[in-house]
């Protein structure tokens, strides 16, 4: 059976999983659509299919199996509901939303219609978070400690104003919290502040370049999570204290500690940025489709609202200046 996929949004990201998808077999690149109507036209004369700057018309014109939502994050929300209203799976890519009410909405009728879904934390693929899991397993654990240092994408229209993107913590650092919840559980309680305090020369700018925030996750566990974007070297880990052991998450590496010695897993990096898990969320996504079974599916649209709804938590702290409990 030949599943044929539609795009809606065809900027970077969605060249990263075009060329993961090309290379799956029975699978058909059929439509894209982007508001820039060229930008779509070149998918089409580099992976074939049609090109629309409407997605209500690609989706009613073309007979398809299921669509990757591939659009920042201020986008979201009308375009996930009419591929629902279509029946369609959706593949989307995360932050899912800027605000809780729209991803609501669309977790609403995603669970209502019965909806296959997945959401674009491909860290929760990796053989090293699977490693970091079975180690996890039945243990107590006592911190977490995350940080996301970074780069402002200066050529970005929208990445760096706080009604277009959500800021650093909403569009970048929830991979770190997706990948917290996967390992230590969920997060109750958020404390943040953050400031603008190295980037206040650049136009088109009104995040907050540097953040700290506290995390106390349910399971009695405390976390941190460092982020800044202020043009410092690339770096996002996760460390992990548990009873008699400690990990750090690092890409594609995972280092261990147990009783006093150091083994390092390695993930079999080829270059690619995007491995880390890229390739197999893109796979056991079509395989869902094909068979009509989500199980593997390894973050949801319903899950992945709990990790939007922390990030958001985290700015709504540094905006009140106190403690914000998590809600959902």
């Amino acid at each position: 059976m030949t599943i044929r996929i539609g795009f809606i949004g065809c900027g970077w990201v969605s060249g990263a999983h075009l060329e993961k998808l090309k290379d799956i077999p029975d699978v058909t690149l059929g439509a894209f659509c982007d508001a820039d109507f060229e930008r779509a036209n070149a998918r089409v004369k580099e992976y074939g299919g049609a090109a629309y700057s409407d997605y209500q018309a690609m989706i009613e014109k073309e007979e398809l199996d299921a669509v990757y939502v591939m659009l920042p994050p201020f986008a979201h929300g009308g375009t996930e509901l009419a591929c629902i209203d279509a029946g369609l799976p959706i593949f989307v890519e995360k932050p899912i939303a800027l605000d809780l009410d729209t991803a609501k909405k669309v977790r609403h009728q995603v669970e209502k219609n019965k909806i296959i879904t997945a959401v674009g934390y491909q860290w929760r693929y990796s053989p090293v978070t699977l490693k970091a899991v079975e180690l996890l397993k039945n243990r107590e654990i006592g911190m977490v400690i995350g940080h996301c240092f970074a780069f402002y994408p200066g050529g970005s229209p929208t990445w760096g104003l706080k009604a277009k993107s959500g800021g650093q913590v909403v569009e970048q650092a929830t991979h770190i919290i997706d990948l917290a919840r996967m390992l230590a559980g969920e997060i109750e309680r958020v404390y943040c502040e953050h400031d603008r305090r190295l980037l206040k020369d650049y136009e088109n700018f009104d995040i907050a370049d540097v953040s700290s925030a506290t995390l106390r996750f349910k399971n009695g566990a405390v976390g941190t999570l460092l982020n800044s974007c202020a043009n410092v070297p690339v770096d996002t880990s996760l460390r992990i204290i548990a009873k008699d052991l400690v990990l750090t998450h690092r890409n594609y590496k995972l280092e261990i500690w147990h009783n006093g010695t150091i083994e390092v897993f390695e993930e079999k990096y080829t270059g690619d940025y995007y491995s880390g898990g890229f390739t197999e969320e893109d796979r056991i996504f079509i395989e869902a489709v094909r068979k009509k079974d989500p199980s593997r599916i390894k973050s949801t649209y319903t899950d992945a609202c709990k990790t939007l709804a922390v990030t958001l938590a985290i700015e709504e702290s540094a905006s009140r200046g106190k403690p914000v409990k998590v809600s959902i």
